[in-house]
């Protein structure tokens, strides 16, 4: 096959440290449409591949991509590929043949001293991207019906998993709700009284209360509300329904859509932790979302680790608090409700004491 059908690339490698870059590397070049060699490929087929990669240096290749790693650069099939590189390089007049891939820094072998390199070492996905501009720059065309794309596909899959449909344990922070509240109640303000200070009692309430029109909806009963309201905002006992009705169907009698109830529930629930977390002596730090998230000093932290042995055999533990002495922090887990059937979920975060 003569010079002018060149349309390969030829991925050199050090077998086996830098085979998993040159999977993904290789996979993506061919799933492209570039047709590929690589010395993974002998990993499956009955060819003779010594022949055919030599080949593909000589004959096929439009380029030579080198994985430059510290290691890669010193074994001796990569010499030798570098070395077939360098002649056809030579023979071609082509002083680009050779692209090293930069994963770490590396002392250059001395045919390709002055090899201008493409740099991998910040990640992958921003190497391939100035790689494929590269190839596009130098019009390396794309191989129609690659003869080996199906075999990269193989290759990349040879330890992989097919997907199933079996149930799996998710293994997650997130702290379910063991119980709630049997029944949710709405109440009104009694006629004669300032709308003002009533909206206002409900904004600063230490008992969970959601407004709604002209009233409220609580857990808890009439006399603990009327002790926090007083004699000057007499309350109005109006219905009650299961907390279950509330969540699944809403309140027909007040005009209200599960999908309006739902935020209503939350809005309660989370006054209700937040009132826990403050009597537990745990600190708040407002976040992203604009919501209260909360955790507890290293003082207020007994427990450093916590671990977990489940019926299925799934067992570890996980760390809740530590200090950076680097940073000079104290890191903590945090918890915030997120939804209508979660308590809530922890995630590391940093905080000075």
């Amino acid at each position: 096959m003569g010079d002018a059908a060149r349309e390969a690339l030829f991925i050199s490698h050090a077998n086996p440290e830098d085979n998993a870059f040159t999977l993904w590397l290789g996979a993506k070049l061919s799933a492209l449409g570039y047709e590929v060699f690589a010395d993974v490929l002998r990993l499956r087929g009955g060819d003779d591949w010594e022949r055919i990669l030599e080949e593909a240096i000589r004959a096929k290749a439009a380029k030579v991509l080198l994985v430059a790693t510290p290691h890669g650069v010193q074994k001796r099939g990569v010499r030798n590929e570098i070395t077939i590189a360098a002649q056809t390089a030579k023979r071609i007049g082509d002083n680009q043949f050779v692209v090293p891939l930069r994963l770490a820094q590396f002392d250059a072998p001395l045919q390709i001293t002055h090899a201008q390199y493409i740099d991998f070492s910040e990640g992958w996905a921003e190497g391939l991207c100035e790689l494929l501009a590269l190839l596009q720059e130098l019009d390396i065309p794309r191989a129609t019906g690659a003869p080996y794309a199906g075999l990269w596909r193989g290759v990349q899959l040879e330890d992989s998993r097919p997907i199933t449909g079996t149930p799996e344990r998710l293994a997650s922070n997130w702290l379910a709700v063991e119980s709630l509240p049997a029944r949710i109640r709405f109440y009104d303000f009694k006629g004669g009284i300032a709308l003002g200070k009533a909206q206002k009692a409900i904004q600063v309430s230490p008992i969970p209360v959601a407004a709604f029109n002209r009233g409220f909806f609580s857990f808890a009963p009439s006399h603990q509300l009327q002790d926090y309201f007083g004699p000057d905002l007499p309350l109005g006992y109006v219905a009650e329904c299961t907390t279950d009705a509330f969540l699944d169907k809403g309140w027909a009698d007040l005009h209200l859509a599960a999908h309006d109830a739902r935020p209503k529930f939350t809005d309660l629930a989370r006054q209700s932790f937040d009132a826990f977390f403050v009597a537990k002596g745990l600190k708040s730090v407002e976040i992203a979302s604009g919501r209260e998230a909360w955790w507890p000093t290293a003082a207020r932290a007994t427990i450093k680790r916590l671990s977990f042995n489940w019926p299925d055999g799934l067992s570890g533990s996980r760390q809740i608090v530590g200090r950076s002495d680097k940073r000079g922090f104290h890191w903590h887990l945090w918890r915030e409700l997120l939804g209508t059937h979660c308590a809530g979920c922890a995630m590391s975060a940093w905080q000075a004491e």
